[in-house]
């Protein structure tokens, strides 16, 4: 809920501006996955990114990313 109320106070030119680059830096992670011993294998699929204490999964924010460049696009 705290993440919310933080986003909600940036301006949405910046979301604008931001949304491309942050399209192909999540392109560039999910590519990160597929180099070996870069990414993690779970159960037979590798699409997780170690992080020290937690791993990330790309995926997640492509989704993100995708939705904030298609909604900037148009």
């Amino acid at each position: 809920m705290a993440t919310s109320l933080v986003v909600v106070q940036v301006p949405i030119k910046f979301w604008e501006r931001v949304a491309p680059w942050l399209f192909v830096v999540s392109l560039l992670l999910l590519a990160l996955v597929l180099v070996p011993g870069l990414g993690i294998d779970v159960n037979g699929a590798r699409r997780w990114l170690p992080l020290g204490v937690m791993n990330f999964q790309p995926s997640e924010l492509a989704k993100l990313a995708m939705a904030m460049y298609a909604a900037s696009y148009m």
